[in-house]
């Protein structure tokens, strides 16, 4: 047989029509015997044209095909005579030659896959290399056919990039593919479907019995139901189920299945399993989230809605029997009578009646060891499964009963380590209080001895503030009745200012009262101004009384007054700054004042008015020394002085106290 018959269409093609090999050292036979080599290695198809190349044992091209020369934008004899480092880079160059010189050395065929520059571009080839052996069977040159695999390993990169996004978007949804083959029982899984039920991941192969053995015992037959059935019918199938894997933890799944029949008969299934405990887990949580918000929201409400601590247990147990998620909820509070009774203090529910004159206690007799006198005692809910079969409700159990009541707990509500109270909760069903329910009753509870506790502290604050603003309003009194004794005990000397003090008060009042000054600091202006010539107890009562003018020694001394009545009042624990205005009521804005001399905002206002008062009053009434002046002439001086010595917002108020007016009075 001719050797190119052995060759692939594409390939007998691309040695039949070139040109022949050059004479030389090179037979033709030697050259057919280093392809069937090739073939032996060589996974040429047909519609791919292979390019082709023999060289000597120095690497000296001695032929190329066509499609070989044109990859470098050359012609055949282009390449001939020349070696690889005219045409590559040196560090391909080099590769071609180490292996060329592997085939020399070993006198075998090789195939490689490696990069190769064509058309300006890098494409990857399969390259086979063959020993070309002279007669005596030893090496004298080397075929070469260079197979384009670029597209074919971008494919297989494109493939093996999809297999991988399946395999992760299967691991990231927990989803598990399935196929089976119910001819010969083959049961494929995917490697999801291993995490799923547990099973090591090269265990990828098995029967339907073995899938099926990891279904949980109470799901099992509808699961193998439904595998059956689909066998004689052409369609879709799902299934919820259970499975339970080598760990032996459960795990909720939704099985789909599809049954592939050809010609009337099945031929293959095809399915997934979706592994769905995360998203039970969560829709249980997000019930229990949403009841817990609600009923937390509603305790909290009740926090601040309620305006007694009655009206709050009320609205707690209206909370947890709102939705009639609960029969009845009930709070009472444990006595510390002989009795150690429990007092129901609020209830709420469809089975309130249940309560009416029932008998309990926090004692440990027969009414005591109920859920409510465990609570008390212990400091810990008391859950009752069932009213039925618990003996410690045997007490309660017939009228629970007829109200439709299964089960029920207590709980313990504290104010800091002191129980205040008891918090019973019943349900229609058994069983009804797990770990989550206690958990949120608790919380409840929590919130129901905040509540309750804070309105206890608020009441005993208010009575404390009420019994302390008795005691300030004594003081007060006591205070003012003080004040008002001295300013007699000063007016009583001298019988011609007297009523002085109490008149500059009426006036002082009034300026603050017309300047929007508030009761707190009129109460305060007014008991300054009954005692703002205190001072003039040390006096004489001659120079007080003197019908006529006074020395500059005696006047000296009258102005000692203001310190001297400071001095008096300083020691007094007021809320108000009666000795500073005193001290201050003859300083004014421009420093000319005694006795420091002190202007602007150095000088209270309390004293600002005091002297706008002082001065009105004191011309508009008679003196030893002088006849009144008359109200016009006091009104006229304050003008006079109004924004040098006075402030003008006072002597404004002022005017307009008296606007129309020709007395005090």
């Amino acid at each position: 047989m001719e050797p190119t018959a052995m060759l692939s269409p594409s390939l007998e093609k691309a040695v039949v029509d070139e040109p022949p090999i050059p004479g030389g050292p090179l037979e033709r036979n030697a050259f057919f015997n280093a392809f069937s080599a090739i073939l032996a290695t060589q996974r040429a198809t047909d519609g791919v044209h292979p390019r082709l190349f023999v060289k000597d044992a120095d690497g000296v091209y001695l032929h190329v095909n066509a499609a070989f020369a044109a990859d470098q934008g050359l012609t055949p004899a282009d390449m001939i005579g020349r070696t690889d480092r005219m045409f590559y880079p040196e560090d391909l160059a080099a590769r071609y030659r180490h292996d060329d010189l592997r085939v020399l050395a070993s006198a075998q065929p090789i195939s490689v896959e490696e990069p190769y520059p064509a058309d300006g571009a890098q494409r990857m080839v399969r390259t086979t290399k063959a020993p070309i052996l002279d007669g005596d069977g030893r090496p004298i040159g080397v075929l070469g056919v260079l197979i384009d695999i670029t597209e074919q390993m971008e494919a297989e990169q494109r493939a093996e990039q999809h297999r991988w996004m399946l395999s992760e978007g299967e691991r990231l949804a927990h989803l598990g593919s399935w196929r089976y083959h119910s001819a010969d029982d083959h049961f494929e899984w995917s490697a999801e479907l291993l995490r799923i039920v547990g099973l090591p991941p090269d265990q990828t192969h098995g029967t339907l019995a073995d899938f099926i053995a990891h279904v949980h015992d109470d799901d099992r037959a509808a699961i193998a139901s439904a595998f059956r059935d689909s066998r004689d019918q052409d369609g879709s199938w799902q299934r919820n189920a259970r499975v339970r894997s080598a760990t032996g933890d459960v795990r909720h799944v939704v099985i789909r299945g599809r049954s592939i029949h050809r010609k009337g008969k099945p031929a293959q299934a095809i399915g997934a399993v979706q592994d769905v405990t995360e998203l039970k887990t969560r829709e249980l949580d997000l019930q229990r989230v949403n009841w817990t918000l609600r009923a937390v929201t509603e305790s909290e409400a009740a926090l601040i809605r309620s305006s007694s601590e009655l009206d709050l247990m009320s609205k707690v147990c209206e909370a947890l029997t709102s939705d009639d998620i609960f029969l009845l909820a009930a709070i009472a509070e444990p006595l510390d009578d002989s009795d150690k009774s429990i007092v129901i203090r609020a209830a709420a529910g469809r089975a309130v009646a249940y309560i009416d004159g029932i008998a309990l206690s926090w004692a440990d007799n027969a009414h005591g060891r109920g859920p409510s006198g465990m609570a008390v005692r212990t400091g810990k809910p008391a859950i009752i499964d069932d009213i039925q079969s618990d003996p410690r409700f045997s007490a309660w159990a017939e009228r629970a009963s007829a109200a439709g009541i299964r089960s029920s707990i207590a709980i313990p509500v504290r104010a800091g380590r002191s129980i205040i109270a008891v918090m019973g909760v019943y349900a229609a069903e058994p069983n009804a209080f797990g770990p989550e329910e206690v958990a949120l009753l608790e919380r409840f509870a929590d919130n129901l001895g905040f509540g309750i506790d804070a309105r206890r502290t608020r009441r005993a604050l208010d009575a404390a503030q009420a019994e302390r603003e008795i005691e300030v309003e004594r003081f007060r009194r006591g205070m003012e009745l003080t004040i008002e004794a001295i300013s007699s005990t000063v007016e009583s000397r001298d019988p011609y200012t007297a009523g002085h003090q109490r008149r500059v008060g009426d006036i002082a009042t009034a300026i603050a009262a017309e300047m929007g000054l508030d009761d707190f600091f009129i109460q305060g202006l007014r008991l300054a101004a009954m005692v703002h010539d205190v001072g003039k107890i040390q006096i004489p009562l001659q120079i007080l009384s003197k019908p006529g003018t006074l020395s500059a020694i005696e006047f000296d001394l009258i102005k000692t007054h203001t310190t001297a009545g400071y001095e008096i009042l300083k020691g007094l624990d007021l809320p108000w700054p009666l000795a500073e205005a005193v001290h201050q009521h003859h300083e004014y804005l421009d420093g000319s004042g005694y006795p420091r001399g002190i202007q602007g905002d150095a000088i209270i206002l309390e004293a600002r008015i005091l002297t706008v008062a002082d001065i009105v009053e004191s011309m508009s009434a008679p003196r030893p020394y002088r006849p009144a002046l008359g109200l016009k002439a006091a009104l006229d001086e304050i003008t006079r002085q109004r924004g040098s010595r006075l402030d003008p917002p006072v002597v404004d108020a002022c005017l307009r106290c008296f606007q129309g007016k020709s007395t005090l009075e």
